[in-house]
Protein backbone atom coordinates (compact mmCIF):
# COMPACT_ATOMS: atom_id res chain seq x y z
CA UNK A 1 0.00 0.00 0.00
CA UNK A 2 1.30 3.45 -0.79
CA UNK A 3 1.19 6.08 2.02
CA UNK A 4 0.91 9.67 1.16
CA UNK A 5 2.07 12.71 3.22
CA UNK A 6 -0.55 15.48 3.79
CA UNK A 7 0.76 17.05 0.85
CA UNK A 8 0.77 14.12 -1.46
CA UNK A 9 -2.78 13.07 -0.46
CA UNK A 10 -3.81 16.55 -1.21
CA UNK A 11 -2.51 16.82 -4.43
CA UNK A 12 -4.20 13.63 -5.32
CA UNK A 13 -7.66 14.22 -4.13
CA UNK A 14 -6.81 17.27 -6.37
CA UNK A 15 -6.14 15.39 -9.39
CA UNK A 16 -8.87 13.18 -8.66
CA UNK A 17 -11.58 15.45 -7.85
CA UNK A 18 -10.17 17.33 -11.64
CA UNK A 19 -10.66 14.26 -13.18
CA UNK A 20 -14.18 13.55 -11.85
CA UNK A 21 -15.13 17.16 -13.03
CA UNK A 22 -13.20 16.75 -16.39
CA UNK A 23 -15.28 13.56 -16.68
CA UNK A 24 -18.64 15.02 -15.54
CA UNK A 25 -18.08 18.04 -18.05
CA UNK A 26 -17.15 16.21 -21.15
CA UNK A 27 -20.61 14.01 -20.20
CA UNK A 28 -22.84 16.73 -20.48
CA UNK A 29 -21.22 19.16 -23.32
CA UNK A 30 -22.93 19.02 -26.42
CA UNK A 31 -22.37 15.80 -28.43
CA UNK A 32 -21.52 15.94 -32.34
CA UNK A 33 -22.29 12.80 -34.13
CA UNK A 34 -21.14 12.23 -37.39
CA UNK A 35 -23.23 10.07 -40.28
CA UNK A 36 -21.70 8.99 -43.35
CA UNK A 37 -23.40 10.66 -46.12
CA UNK A 38 -25.11 7.38 -47.61
CA UNK A 39 -28.56 9.45 -48.35
CA UNK A 40 -29.08 13.43 -49.10
CA UNK A 41 -28.39 15.74 -46.23
CA UNK A 42 -32.33 16.39 -46.48
CA UNK A 43 -33.47 12.18 -46.50
CA UNK A 44 -30.26 11.70 -43.98
CA UNK A 45 -31.59 14.43 -41.18
CA UNK A 46 -35.19 13.23 -41.29
CA UNK A 47 -34.51 9.81 -41.04
CA UNK A 48 -32.08 10.02 -37.62
CA UNK A 49 -34.26 12.77 -36.11
CA UNK A 50 -36.32 10.51 -33.76
CA UNK A 51 -32.69 8.98 -32.84
CA UNK A 52 -31.18 12.08 -32.07
CA UNK A 53 -35.02 13.47 -29.88
CA UNK A 54 -34.40 10.19 -27.93
CA UNK A 55 -30.53 10.82 -26.93
CA UNK A 56 -31.41 14.07 -26.21
CA UNK A 57 -33.89 13.15 -23.78
CA UNK A 58 -31.86 9.97 -22.25
CA UNK A 59 -28.61 11.48 -22.05
CA UNK A 60 -29.54 15.17 -20.78
CA UNK A 61 -27.43 16.77 -23.19
CA UNK A 62 -27.58 18.66 -26.63
CA UNK A 63 -26.76 15.98 -29.42
CA UNK A 64 -26.16 17.10 -32.79
CA UNK A 65 -25.75 15.16 -36.10
CA UNK A 66 -23.78 16.18 -38.78
CA UNK A 67 -22.19 14.82 -41.92
CA UNK A 68 -19.89 15.39 -44.67
CA UNK A 69 -20.11 16.49 -48.39
CA UNK A 70 -18.89 13.73 -49.30
CA UNK A 71 -17.52 9.92 -48.32
CA UNK A 72 -14.08 10.70 -49.12
CA UNK A 73 -14.32 13.98 -46.65
CA UNK A 74 -16.03 12.04 -44.19
CA UNK A 75 -13.52 9.45 -44.25
CA UNK A 76 -11.05 12.05 -43.83
CA UNK A 77 -12.44 13.53 -40.71
CA UNK A 78 -12.96 10.40 -39.23
CA UNK A 79 -9.37 9.66 -39.62
CA UNK A 80 -8.38 13.07 -38.09
CA UNK A 81 -10.77 12.11 -35.24
CA UNK A 82 -13.31 14.85 -35.48
CA UNK A 83 -15.88 13.29 -34.35
CA UNK A 84 -16.62 12.07 -31.16
CA UNK A 85 -18.85 9.58 -31.99
CA UNK A 86 -19.78 8.29 -35.54
CA UNK A 87 -22.57 6.21 -37.14
CA UNK A 88 -20.56 5.18 -40.34
CA UNK A 89 -20.44 2.33 -43.16
CA UNK A 90 -19.19 -1.34 -42.19
CA UNK A 91 -15.60 -0.80 -44.26
CA UNK A 92 -15.03 3.04 -43.14
CA UNK A 93 -15.75 1.91 -39.70
CA UNK A 94 -13.44 -1.13 -39.85
CA UNK A 95 -10.88 1.09 -41.25
CA UNK A 96 -11.40 3.91 -38.37
CA UNK A 97 -11.02 1.21 -35.88
CA UNK A 98 -7.75 0.06 -36.68
CA UNK A 99 -5.76 3.76 -37.79
CA UNK A 100 -7.67 6.15 -35.80
CA UNK A 101 -8.75 3.86 -32.47
CA UNK A 102 -12.68 4.08 -32.64
CA UNK A 103 -14.37 1.44 -30.69
CA UNK A 104 -17.06 -0.29 -32.58
CA UNK A 105 -20.83 -0.52 -30.51
CA UNK A 106 -23.41 -1.19 -32.02
CA UNK A 107 -24.99 -2.45 -35.39
CA UNK A 108 -28.24 -2.86 -36.87
CA UNK A 109 -29.52 -6.52 -37.01
CA UNK A 110 -29.91 -7.03 -40.31
CA UNK A 111 -27.26 -8.29 -43.35
CA UNK A 112 -26.93 -5.95 -45.89
CA UNK A 113 -26.04 -6.41 -49.85
CA UNK A 114 -26.45 -4.25 -53.03
CA UNK A 115 -28.91 -4.80 -55.45
CA UNK A 116 -28.56 -3.94 -59.22
CA UNK A 117 -31.79 -2.33 -60.71
CA UNK A 118 -33.18 -1.91 -63.86
CA UNK A 119 -36.37 -0.15 -65.38
CA UNK A 120 -39.44 -2.53 -65.21
CA UNK A 121 -39.99 -2.89 -68.77
CA UNK A 122 -36.01 -2.94 -69.48
CA UNK A 123 -34.88 -5.50 -71.79
CA UNK A 124 -31.79 -6.17 -69.39
CA UNK A 125 -32.47 -9.17 -67.19
CA UNK A 126 -28.62 -10.60 -65.96
CA UNK A 127 -25.79 -8.93 -64.92
CA UNK A 128 -24.05 -9.77 -68.27
CA UNK A 129 -26.58 -8.26 -70.44
CA UNK A 130 -24.84 -4.91 -68.84
CA UNK A 131 -21.78 -5.19 -71.26
CA UNK A 132 -22.06 -1.76 -72.95
CA UNK A 133 -24.36 0.12 -70.94
CA UNK A 134 -23.65 2.83 -68.05
CA UNK A 135 -24.21 1.60 -64.27
CA UNK A 136 -25.55 4.58 -61.49
CA UNK A 137 -23.79 3.51 -58.21
CA UNK A 138 -23.18 5.23 -54.83
CA UNK A 139 -19.94 7.23 -54.41
CA UNK A 140 -17.00 5.08 -55.33
CA UNK A 141 -15.99 4.51 -51.73
CA UNK A 142 -19.13 2.84 -50.63
CA UNK A 143 -18.81 -0.37 -50.02
CA UNK A 144 -21.64 -1.74 -52.02
CA UNK A 145 -20.22 -0.23 -54.99
CA UNK A 146 -17.01 -2.32 -54.30
CA UNK A 147 -19.30 -5.47 -53.71
CA UNK A 148 -20.97 -4.42 -57.18
CA UNK A 149 -18.25 -4.50 -59.07
CA UNK A 150 -16.78 -7.72 -57.54
CA UNK A 151 -20.26 -9.18 -58.57
CA UNK A 152 -19.89 -7.77 -62.28
CA UNK A 153 -16.42 -9.14 -62.97
CA UNK A 154 -17.76 -12.68 -61.18
CA UNK A 155 -20.17 -12.62 -64.18
CA UNK A 156 -17.38 -11.90 -66.79
CA UNK A 157 -18.13 -7.98 -66.94
CA UNK A 158 -14.54 -5.68 -66.54
CA UNK A 159 -15.08 -2.34 -64.83
CA UNK A 160 -14.01 -0.13 -66.88
CA UNK A 161 -13.30 -2.35 -70.57
CA UNK A 162 -16.91 -4.11 -70.03
CA UNK A 163 -19.34 -1.16 -68.55
CA UNK A 164 -18.83 2.08 -67.16
CA UNK A 165 -19.35 2.82 -63.17
CA UNK A 166 -21.35 6.61 -62.58
CA UNK A 167 -20.33 7.28 -59.06
CA UNK A 168 -23.05 9.77 -57.67
CA UNK A 169 -23.21 11.20 -53.79
CA UNK A 170 -25.69 9.08 -52.46
CA UNK A 171 -28.05 5.63 -53.28
CA UNK A 172 -31.34 7.89 -54.28
CA UNK A 173 -29.35 9.94 -56.49
CA UNK A 174 -28.42 6.46 -58.09
CA UNK A 175 -31.74 5.53 -58.70
CA UNK A 176 -32.58 8.86 -59.81
CA UNK A 177 -29.52 8.32 -62.66
CA UNK A 178 -31.91 5.64 -63.76
CA UNK A 179 -35.33 7.27 -63.99
CA UNK A 180 -33.83 10.21 -65.97
CA UNK A 181 -32.32 7.83 -68.60
CA UNK A 182 -28.46 8.85 -67.83
CA UNK A 183 -27.98 4.90 -67.08
CA UNK A 184 -29.26 1.42 -67.76
CA UNK A 185 -29.18 0.65 -64.37
CA UNK A 186 -28.69 1.17 -60.74
CA UNK A 187 -26.47 -0.57 -58.00
CA UNK A 188 -28.00 0.46 -54.35
CA UNK A 189 -28.35 -1.62 -50.64
CA UNK A 190 -30.73 -3.48 -51.01
CA UNK A 191 -32.18 -2.27 -47.49
CA UNK A 192 -32.74 1.41 -49.17
CA UNK A 193 -34.30 -0.44 -52.09
CA UNK A 194 -36.57 -1.85 -49.57
CA UNK A 195 -37.06 1.45 -48.14
CA UNK A 196 -38.55 2.83 -51.00
CA UNK A 197 -42.31 3.38 -51.61
CA UNK A 198 -44.30 0.87 -52.52
CA UNK A 199 -44.98 2.57 -56.25
CA UNK A 200 -41.81 3.54 -56.64
CA UNK A 201 -40.22 -0.39 -56.42
CA UNK A 202 -42.73 -0.81 -58.70
CA UNK A 203 -40.89 0.92 -61.55
CA UNK A 204 -38.24 -0.97 -61.37
CA UNK A 205 -37.01 -4.69 -61.30
CA UNK A 206 -34.38 -6.11 -59.60
CA UNK A 207 -31.87 -8.28 -61.31
CA UNK A 208 -28.96 -9.38 -59.56
CA UNK A 209 -27.64 -8.84 -55.97
CA UNK A 210 -24.19 -8.44 -54.67
CA UNK A 211 -22.61 -11.05 -51.70
CA UNK A 212 -23.74 -10.14 -47.99
CA UNK A 213 -22.06 -8.30 -45.21
CA UNK A 214 -23.37 -8.62 -41.78
CA UNK A 215 -24.50 -5.49 -41.23
CA UNK A 216 -25.23 -2.15 -42.73
CA UNK A 217 -23.51 0.17 -40.71
CA UNK A 218 -21.91 0.65 -36.81
CA UNK A 219 -22.11 2.65 -33.97
CA UNK A 220 -18.65 4.26 -32.96
CA UNK A 221 -16.85 6.01 -29.68
CA UNK A 222 -14.35 8.00 -30.88
CA UNK A 223 -11.19 7.35 -29.35
CA UNK A 224 -10.78 9.97 -26.98
CA UNK A 225 -14.29 9.13 -25.16
CA UNK A 226 -14.00 8.06 -21.76
CA UNK A 227 -15.73 4.21 -21.56
CA UNK A 228 -18.75 5.55 -19.06
CA UNK A 229 -19.64 7.98 -21.56
CA UNK A 230 -19.84 5.59 -24.54
CA UNK A 231 -21.57 2.91 -22.41
CA UNK A 232 -24.27 5.66 -21.53
CA UNK A 233 -24.55 6.73 -25.40
CA UNK A 234 -24.89 2.72 -26.38
CA UNK A 235 -27.39 2.26 -23.71
CA UNK A 236 -29.44 4.82 -25.06
CA UNK A 237 -29.14 3.82 -28.74
CA UNK A 238 -30.41 0.47 -27.26
CA UNK A 239 -33.12 1.58 -25.30
CA UNK A 240 -33.66 3.76 -28.15
CA UNK A 241 -34.96 0.14 -30.16
CA UNK A 242 -37.26 -0.62 -27.51
CA UNK A 243 -39.73 2.58 -27.73
CA UNK A 244 -42.83 3.17 -30.06
CA UNK A 245 -40.44 5.79 -31.83
CA UNK A 246 -37.66 3.11 -32.57
CA UNK A 247 -39.85 0.86 -33.42
CA UNK A 248 -41.34 2.67 -36.31
CA UNK A 249 -37.60 3.68 -37.05
CA UNK A 250 -36.47 -0.31 -36.89
CA UNK A 251 -39.83 -0.63 -39.44
CA UNK A 252 -38.67 1.87 -41.66
CA UNK A 253 -34.95 1.30 -41.98
CA UNK A 254 -35.97 -2.87 -42.79
CA UNK A 255 -33.36 -3.43 -39.45
CA UNK A 256 -34.42 -6.04 -37.17
CA UNK A 257 -33.15 -4.53 -34.39
CA UNK A 258 -30.21 -2.93 -32.56
CA UNK A 259 -27.52 -5.11 -31.48
CA UNK A 260 -23.82 -5.37 -29.99
CA UNK A 261 -20.79 -5.86 -33.08
CA UNK A 262 -18.50 -8.01 -32.07
CA UNK A 263 -14.91 -8.24 -33.10
CA UNK A 264 -15.30 -11.59 -35.39
CA UNK A 265 -17.85 -9.42 -37.35
CA UNK A 266 -15.54 -6.49 -38.10
CA UNK A 267 -12.70 -8.85 -39.10
CA UNK A 268 -15.19 -10.01 -41.69
CA UNK A 269 -14.77 -6.53 -43.34
CA UNK A 270 -10.66 -6.54 -44.01
CA UNK A 271 -10.79 -7.55 -47.24
CA UNK A 272 -12.17 -4.21 -48.46
CA UNK A 273 -9.24 -2.34 -46.57
CA UNK A 274 -6.88 -2.69 -49.67
CA UNK A 275 -9.36 -1.16 -52.49
CA UNK A 276 -10.23 1.30 -49.95
CA UNK A 277 -7.52 2.64 -48.75
CA UNK A 278 -6.17 3.00 -52.25
CA UNK A 279 -8.62 4.75 -54.04
CA UNK A 280 -8.77 7.26 -50.73
CA UNK A 281 -5.31 7.43 -51.91
CA UNK A 282 -6.78 8.55 -55.45
CA UNK A 283 -8.44 11.68 -54.88
CA UNK A 284 -11.17 12.71 -57.92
Amino acid sequence: MRIFDKPGLAAFCLVACLLTAFQARAQTAPLDVGIFPHLSVRTLMERFQPLRDHMERRLQRQVTFVTAPDFQSFVERTQAKQYSFVITAPHFARLAQLKAGYRPLLQPKSPMRGVFLVSAASPIFKLSDLKGRKVATPDRLAVVTAMGEDALQMEGVKIPQDATLLALPSHNAAVLALRHGQAEAALISELQFLQMKAEERAELRPIATTKTLPMPLIFMAGPNMPGSEADAIGNAILDFAKTDEGKRFLDMTRYQDIEPTSEAEMKQLDPYLPALERALGEKP
